[in-house]
């Protein structure tokens, strides 16, 4: 990280020495003076981490079919008449989804130091790799035919704008907790249907949401204007979900002359409480 920590004063004494040295060689050369370091300025910097999650995912999904039936299936035209019907019937699971990946993104803020004390605002925006998904069964066991559904979850990217407040043990070593607002993308996914069947919805969403994020790290001065932190953020969006709906048709034939067509249509929601931590060192 690059800050802009450069004293006027240390440049001058430099000068000063260096004249001084050149006018007489054989005058006592005075130590620059030093003013001590502070930690007040604005910053840029880049960062590279890792993000990971685990967030409870619930899968509801309602089914219910309804059938046709003709005795002349072999003529034009068959005549089709009411036939069986089942439903609705409504089933659950849950589950818990992983989206983990690589960040990385830039960051930039001010900081004020008083005494040991370090008062700041930061803001960053990150590009992130995280993504993940799981299968989430309503039946236990998940028997061939019972309902299922496979939901996905990604984050592309998120942005934070954070106060700082830290203390300094040393003159050049900082920690510091941090808190604020935070912004990202979520793209979530679901294929649903039965075990070992072809599925009856598939639907997705994106959306950006907004929500929180609160963490801490520590922060050393390397060498002048260049520092490295490690900091963990707990990033929460709140809750996810989405809905859609599907619709099969089976054409069977059930012997000589007897066709039956069925309708199934299966409506599900799927919902989520997202929140994840990234660690992230600059």
């Amino acid at each position: 990280m690059n800050k802009q920590l450069a004293s006027a004063s240390a440049v001058l004494a430099v000068f000063f020495v260096a004249a001084g040295t050149a006018r007489a060689a054989d005058m006592a050369v005075k130590a620059p003076i030093v003013p001590p370091f502070s930690w007040t300025g604005w910053y840029v910097g880049e960062n590279l981490g890792y993000g990971w999650a685990s967030d409870p995912v619930s899968l509801t999904e309602t089914t219910s079919s309804t059938s046709i039936i003709s005795h002349d299936a072999d003529v034009p035209n068959p005549t089709f008449v009411p036939g069986p019907s089942t439903g609705p019937t409504t089933a659950s699971g849950s589950g818990n989804v992983n989206p983990n990946g690589v960040i990385g993104g830039i960051q930039g803020g001010y900081n004020l130091q008083s005494g040991s004390w370090v008062y700041g605002l930061e803001g960053d925006i990150q590009g992130s790799g995280q993504r993940g998904s799981t299968t989430i069964c309503t039946t236990a066991g998940c028997p061939v035919g019972s309902p299922m559904g496979i939901a996905t979850y990604s984050l592309p990217w998120f942005g934070t704008l954070r106060a700082r407040l830290g203390f300094t043990p040393a003159p050049r070593w900082l920690v510091y907790a941090t808190g604020g607002l935070a912004v990202g993308e979520i793209d979530e996914s679901l294929s649903a249907g039965p075990v070992g069947g072809t599925p009856g919805f598939v639907f997705s969403s994106n959306s950006t949401r907004a929500g929180f994020a609160v963490g801490g790290g520590v922060e050393t001065v390397i060498v002048d204007n260049w520092s490295l932190k490690l900091e963990y953020i707990f990033l929460g969006f709140g809750n996810v979900g989405g809905s859609g709906t599907g619709t099969v048709v089976t054409d069977t034939f059930n012997g000589p002359r007897i066709e039956t067509i069925t309708t199934t249509t299966t409506t599900g929601s799927l919902n989520s409480r997202i929140g994840e931590l990234s660690c992230a060192s600059a």
